[in-house]
């Protein structure tokens, strides 16, 4: 809109102030046009700022918030129109608040996941229930098909106690193949194997060359239902599993993603680096687990 109202002036500009975002306000437009400043992807466009790139090596939170060399950095107004005394004040209980505020601290990931941590470890249970039933395995491949594409396969299978435990079991480089997947799946005993991902094709026909029962191609309706069931799983305590750390680094760092036409969500990391397949495939899994019925054993009478 600003565009449109400064294009006639000589000199248009627009001048973006503000601070990094808060836990509380997660902010979408500022950290965008920063990230694209920073990484070249603008023209005409200039970003300056006064803040710390990294919290220094070695030191404790309170320890750099009390650093007054650090204010002085950070805050050029300090000792004109900003006292010491006004800085000290600030120091609370919420130390990332002041880091973020007044050190201009931007963490690499956003401190609001779409799934938070706590939420996620509370469904580890004190020991491993009981298994009933057969498997349902979920595999998602990335959505990049380069070199650095990625496979994973998830497990999902239901407990005594109602829940459905689920379990990350590999993550691979799609340059691998597909042998370790037709591997595994040949010696499980399961019920219903679901792939996402435009490498599912050829994965289905390796499974048919290899004997084995016609997975589920999964459409995007599939992947929409698959991830409201995964979080209602989550919020309603009937989701159980081991503490996998790289789940946990994963579920707990993420966001939504908009797919499909009628509000659905998918996932998407808020750290580079952690690989969103982890929890598309444990998502799958559970999905086929609390929506494909088990076989039941035929009785006959007379």
């Amino acid at each position: 809109a600003l565009q449109y109202t400064v294009a006639a002036a000589p000199n248009p500009q627009t001048i973006y102030l503000g601070t990094p975002p808060t836990p509380h306000s997660v902010g979408t437009v500022f950290p965008s046009l920063r990230a694209d400043i920073l990484g070249g992807k603008t023209e005409r466009a200039a970003w300056e700022e006064w803040g710390i790139p990294e919290k220094p090596p070695g030191k404790d939170d309170l320890t750099i918030c009390k650093d007054r060399e650090l204010w002085y950095e950070c805050n050029p107004s300090l000792g004109y129109t900003l006292l010491e005394r006004t800085i000290a004040d600030e120091i609370a209980d919420d130390l990332n608040d002041f880091i973020i505020q007044r050190l201009g601290f931007w963490f690499n990931y956003s401190q609001t996941s779409a799934i938070s941590k706590k939420t996620w470890l509370s469904l580890v249970p004190p020991e491993v229930p009981r298994f009933t039933g057969q498997l349902y395995f979920g595999i998602k491949y990335s959505r990049n098909a380069d070199a650095g594409g990625t496979v994973t396969l998830a497990v999902a299978v239901k407990t005594s106690d109602g829940n459905v435990w689920v379990e990350a079991i590999d993550c691979r480089s799609r340059q691998e193949g597909d042998g370790w997947l037709l591997q595994y799946l040949q010696r499980a005993d399961w019920r219903a194997v679901a792939v996402d991902g435009a490498q599912g094709e050829i994965l289905e026909s390796e499974m048919k060359t290899a004997g084995m029962r016609k997975p589920i191609r999964t459409t995007v309706g599939n992947i929409v239902e698959a991830n409201s069931l995964f979080e209602q799983g989550i919020y309603g305590d009937t989701i159980r599993h081991s503490g996998q750390p790289s789940l946990v680094n994963v579920v707990g760092n993420c966001d939504h993603r908009a797919i499909g036409s009628s509000g659905g969500f998918g996932y998407q990391t808020q750290i580079d680096g952690l690989d969103v397949t982890l929890i598309e495939a444990v998502s799958i899994a559970y999905w086929l687990a609390v929506t494909v019925k088990e076989k039941k054993p035929q009785s006959f009478s007379y």
